[in-house]
């Protein structure tokens, strides 16, 4: 599950306009506000983010964004280095916040928003929790029952917030703020309710690229759905050798989508290893395919993971494999037998053995 790359912004400047408070679409109060200091608004495209507008908070603390967005989309204001996630369309947001780091931050005014932020603090939590577990597999020195109990809180931890993101999404599936919501769903087993809602949205926002978006991505995910062959992967090993996905014919592979930036993808990791160093000599072969941009970052985490099997960087601008694979969140994963059709997806944990042992026949 990866984390969205708004969280870390480069702040431009751009020239600010006061308004009517009472006509704009974000307004709010800052009960400390910072004089000269100015409060940004970005729009979310894909995994960038781009300046749309950005005013200063007046003595009293008041402020109120000029821009009026056509459609609805998703956006983040700024207020300090504080950045919330904001639903924008045509009903007002009112925003009330200390202005500081810690300090109280509400949004009032929009139903799609309060699920929006239900679903961020979610998020948040969950990310917080999983750094807090690998932290301590990473830090503290555990004997193998000691890292299984961790393994163990990681997979119950992401079991439970799977759950409780569907609540949310089944409460928020008629609303466009549903589209921020998917990254904490198993994707492939929720592909019925995920189409329900894109056909639903269509015909409520016929005009929005990203319900389009969606419509493409779940065509993707049919195309590499159990069952069906997987996609030509033709790539150049850390040593420089070229090698393709059909050289592992006669081997069940596991495709590992992960990144060394991403949390979940690291908890996993000690797993992965311990069932492929029991394997790897009875027909199991891993190719993982990582998105980090920062190559020495990739490197290091192989070495420090002792990820000792194949690996390839998906360091094209388009990520040409992770968007053939329809990858749309990490961990993700693919098993594929030994003929290069997909049998499973997202195995983790005690699944990933008990799989390859009824297919090893152990």
């Amino acid at each position: 599950m990866k984390n969205l790359a708004f969280l870390s912004l480069l702040l431009i400047a751009f020239s600010c306009n006061q308004m009517n408070k009472s006509n704009a679409i974000v307004s709010g109060t800052i009960k400390n506000p910072q004089t000269g200091k100015a409060i940004y608004l970005f729009k979310i495209d894909g995994q960038n983010i781009q300046a749309v507008d950005s005013t200063f908070a007046d003595s009293d603390g008041s402020f109120a964004f000029q821009f009026k967005p056509q459609e609805p989309d998703f956006y983040v204001i700024n207020i300090y280095q504080l950045q919330k996630m904001l639903l924008l369309h045509d009903t007002p947001l009112t925003i009330n916040t200390e202005g500081t780091p810690n300090g109280n931050f509400q949004i009032t005014g929009s139903e799609e928003n309060q699920l929006l932020q239900e679903f961020m603090n979610l998020r948040q939590t969950y990310d917080t929790q999983v750094g807090s577990l690998q932290s301590k597999l990473q830090t503290q020195q555990l004997d193998e029952s000691g890292q299984q109990d961790i393994r163990n809180q990681y997979e119950s931890l992401t079991k439970t917030t799977m759950t409780q993101a569907k609540t949310i999404i089944e409460k928020a599936q008629n609303s466009f703020a549903v589209l921020q919501m998917f990254s904490l769903l198993d994707i492939e087993n929720e592909i019925a309710l995920i189409e329900k809602i894109q056909n639903n949205l269509s015909t409520k926002y016929p005009t929005s690229e990203k319900i389009k978006q969606l419509g493409n991505e779940i065509t993707s995910i049919k195309k590499t759905a159990i069952g069906q062959p997987a996609p030509e992967i033709n790539y150049r090993d850390l040593s420089g050798k070229d090698v393709s996905l059909a050289s592992f014919k006669g081997k069940f592979v596991l495709l590992d989508f992960w990144a060394s930036w991403c949390r979940p993808c690291r908890m996993e990791n000690p797993n992965v290893v311990r069932v492929y160093n029991q394997y790897k000599e009875k027909g199991f072969e891993i190719l993982s395919i990582s998105s980090d941009r920062d190559e020495q970052a990739w490197k290091s985490a192989i070495e420090s993971d002792k990820m000792t099997w194949n690996h390839i960087p998906d360091l094209a601008v388009n990520q040409t494999i992770s968007i053939n694979y329809n990858v749309t969140a990490i961990p993700m994963t693919y098993l594929l037998d030994k003929n290069g059709i997909i049998i499973a997806k997202n195995l983790r944990g005690q699944a990933l053995e008990d799989k390859l042992v009824e297919l090893l026949k152990m």
